[in-house]
């Protein structure tokens, strides 16, 4: 059937047939060793987005359905049309138990005159993804040698796993044309498999039926771009989605999970009698408002119960795992250490009893996907929070939380906001989009002093920012997690550590605190300052590693909508002295820039020793479509150029 529209799951209700077609051989096979001349004619072509390469045939045969085992077999073809594309030749092949798993490999590259270098299957490289309770991601590494414009690559393998995927998200678009694909998927017949497209529309997509399989085509795809903010590829390319859930509509499926939430959190609290003692302990007075109430308990587990997957790498070594069979409420509050879903599950249990209406909420990380609610399959969500209301009140009074995430109170992980999250109840399922924090609260605040030595070869610099909210929650965790080592490489690159530039002093105030906001504060060194005895004036550029980023947009042109991560505020203050023997000129005119997408404002005022200098910026948005694109992009063109301002000092009393 032709896809004009993105359709509703659609269940495979297979007839039971024999075994002899899922043990069938793949179709999968390698491409000709020689370029035919309909490959030879293909030139760039950049109007049509055919620049860098053309992706010839992208075909796939997956198959769940062979017993115990699972196989898969892929092959690509494409003609490379210039440098940048030669990625198109870069080999990665996920693997589960290494080397065993690879049954089949070729990969060539063919060249026009009829020459042909092949990568032998023992030039791949295995590499750690990563690692967790069920096991290690392993990935098979490589490059096609000899790839050049002009050339056609051809490769492919046959992977077999043990058990299969519960869920397969496949992208038949990508940033190259695809002029031939196909997907074929054969379920295991003793589980209800399912399948969706999204982003499908208007595309040559085929689906149908190939014996108990799922075949999808398409021909002559687009290319969708990459740009700068893009929303993720899931939601900007055709994708298929295959995958194991049960005979439930999706009305039915998202009832059924948010039910089950609401059990499982009433089972974890058991009696409610742990939390009823741990609030007596809190001895909240009666008449504080409910709001109060709930802030005093929420910054309490944040004091007091350790989130286990926040430690640093210090406290993850000294770690004893004492409370990690711990199970319902009474064992997490003995053990004072709880999960993620544990410490919402007692931050909505402790709301409960303190009056409030309060729900679990499955939220996904928007960054990879946004919740497809035909999809039913609970592993789109990421994250865990609690929305929190007084009784009977609108959806729009709902406060989403996340209990122990070193946030304040009423924020979450931007990744989970601005799209819609899975509400969870005892009668059933709702749905809200979780708002962006304001920009008040994503704040960041540096001060940054410049000064020379007594001999103008160097330039001291000591600088600090305190970071709130989003703005710091990341750098953070990200830098807890390091060990001493790379910690302190880490830090010395944040700081600002160059070949002309030394790190004298390098800091980390409370990062042993999670809720505390994120601290850095460093001293730094700058060599060859240039000036000389024959410079009557100089300028000094205000930039370095104390500035906040700016988003860029290079392309004059945009296709997809603009999302950023989280709106937010930065305050720079700097204080800059002369040079030994110079005094300030006239200081820069005041910038001030006032759009849709935010505010900024520059004021350099002299001082009898040189300048002091107030900038700040807010970007007040979350989402720009794309005919809001050139208004924005200038904003941002314009705050660059106001930032690029630098200070002017003159030969005191010696002017040339």
């Amino acid at each position: 059937m032709r896809i004009a529209t993105v359709p509703a799951a659609l269940l495979l209700a297979f007839a039971a047939v024999g075994r002899a077609d899922a043990a069938a051989e793949t179709d999968v096979k390698p491409g000709p060793t020689v370029m035919s001349a309909e490959e030879k004619a293909i030139v760039a072509n950049v109007a049509g987005g055919a620049q860098h390469g053309v992706i010839l045939i992208d075909e796939t045969d997956s198959n769940d359905d062979r017993g115990a085992m699972s196989q898969t077999a892929y092959h690509l073809r494409a003609k490379i049309l210039s440098q940048e594309g030669r990625g198109l030749a870069d080999i990665t092949i996920p693997v589960d138990r290494g080397p065993t798993d690879l049954r089949r490999w070729w990969g060539r590259t063919i060249f026009p005159d009829g020459r042909v270098i092949d990568l032998p299957e023992s030039a791949l490289k295995m590499q750690s993804v990563a690692k967790s309770a069920a096991g290690e991601m392993q990935e098979y590494k490589g490059a096609l040698p000899g790839v050049v414009p002009g050339c056609v690559i051809d490769y492919g393998w046959i992977v077999e796993r043990d058990g299969f995927y519960r869920t397969t998200r496949v992208v038949l678009q990508r940033e190259w044309p695809v002029r031939s694909f196909r997907y074929r998927w054969s379920p295991n017949r003793y589980e209800p498999a399912a399948y969706t497209l999204s982003r499908a529309g208007g595309l040559a997509i085929d689906v149908k039926r190939d014996g108990r399989a799922v075949l999808v085509t398409a021909r002559d795809l687009d290319p969708v771009p990459g740009e700068p903010h893009m929303p993720p590829l899931d939601e900007a390319r055709a994708t298929a989605t295959f995958y194991y859930s049960t005979k439930d509509n999706a009305d039915e499926y998202w009832d059924h999970v948010a039910k089950r939430i609401d059990a499982e959190l009433k089972q974890f609290l058991g009696s409610n009698a742990a939390v009823r003692d741990t609030l007596e302990i809190l001895a909240i007075p009666e008449g504080v408002p409910l709001g109060d109430k709930l802030r005093i308990v929420y910054d309490w587990l944040g004091a007091n119960v350790t989130n286990t997957t926040l430690l640093s790498a210090e406290e993850e070594e000294a770690h004893d795992d004492r409370g990690g069979d711990s199970i319902n409420a009474k064992q997490v509050l003995k053990a004072k250490e709880a999960s993620p879903q544990q410490l919402d599950f007692l931050f909505a249990g402790m709301a409960r009893a303190l009056g409030a209406d309060a729900r679990i909420v499955l939220a996904v990380d928007r960054t990879g996907h946004f919740w497809n609610k035909p999809l039913k399959s609970i592993g789109q969500f990421t994250f865990t929070f609690v929305a929190v209301r007084s009784p009977g009140a609108q959806d729009d009074t709902l406060v989403f939380v996340d209990a122990g995430s070193g946030l304040p109170y009423g924020q979450v992980p931007w990744r989970a906001t601005g799209v819609q999250a899975l509400i969870c109840g005892a009668t059933g399922s709702s749905s809200a989009v979780i708002p962006p924090a304001s920009p008040k609260v994503n704040r960041t605040d540096a001060h940054v002093t410049l000064a020379f030595t007594d001999d103008n070869q160097a330039l001291l610099v000591t600088w600090a920012r305190t970071a709130q909210g989003a703005a710091g929650l990341e750098y953070r965790r990200w830098l807890r997690d390091l060990d001493a080592r790379k910690r302190k490489e880490t830090l010395d690159a944040l700081c600002g550590s160059s070949a002309r530039t030394e790190v004298t002093a390098a800091e980390l105030p409370e990062l042993d605190k999670p809720s505390a906001p994120f601290q850095i504060k460093c001293g730094l060194e700058q060599s060859e300052m240039n000036i000389g005895s024959d410079i009557a004036t100089y300028s000094l550029a205000l930039t370095g590693p104390w500035s906040p980023e700016i988003p860029q947009f290079p392309s004059p042109t945009r296709v997809h909508p603009v999302i950023f991560d989280f709106p937010r505020a930065d305050i720079v203050a700097f204080d800059v002295s002369a040079p030994h023997g110079f005094k300030p000129k006239d200081p820069p005119a005041a910038v001030a820039l006032e759009s849709q997408y935010g505010k900024y404002h520059l004021v350099v005022t002299a001082t009898p020793t040189g300048f002091h200098v107030d900038r700040a910026f807010a970007m007040t948005v979350l989402l720009a479509k794309p005919d809001e694109y050139g208004a924005l992009r200038k904003f941002f063109d314009d705050v660059r150029k106001a930032d690029a301002v630098a200070v002017t000092f003159e030969r005191d009393g010696a002017g040339r």
